[in-house]
């Protein structure tokens, strides 16, 4: 019994040690990092121009990023812009297609709510009758509550 109890004390503690351990990743720690750093040489000239490759290749790596982040916008400009156009060619054919069929298509439009900001009755879930908050221009009538 004794044996037992010590194991079920144990083995819940090796597994939290075995959880406490870094977990590895294989992210970079140095965007700037380059193959030119895997390079080494104890020669102080050799380093000097090693290290103006290196600066040339991360100058120029930038700038290839740059350009195409540059092509990436306008591309993604040109796309929504041939969207539209093709949503706007169909939109002309369903309504040439209405026109030939106007009896046999529904169109199913989404109502949008009331802007309850702007209201002039009240809430109907805070109030038993709906009357008008304020006078209204078009003179409307208090709607009957259902009963």
């Amino acid at each position: 019994m004794n044996r037992f109890m010590i194991s079920l004390l144990v083995i819940p503690m090796i597994f939290c040690l075995q959880a406490q351990e870094p977990i590895k990743t294989n992210k970079k720690p140095n965007s700037n990092a380059t193959f030119i750093d895997k390079i080494e040489t104890k020669d102080p000239e050799v380093q000097k121009e090693l290290d103006k490759l290196k600066k040339d290749f991360i100058n120029d790596r930038d700038a290839i990023n740059r350009d195409f982040e540059i092509k990436k916008e306008n591309l993604k400009k040109q796309k929504k812009k041939e969207m539209e156009e093709l949503r706007n060619e169909y939109k002309k054919r369903i309504k040439s297609l209405k026109k030939k069929h106007p009896q046999k298509i529904n169109s199913n439009k989404k109502v949008k709510p009331l802007d309850k900001k702007n209201s002039d009755f009240e809430d109907p879930r805070k109030s038993d009758n709906n009357t008008p908050l304020k006078e209204s221009k078009n003179k409307r009538k208090p709607l009957k509550p259902k009963k």
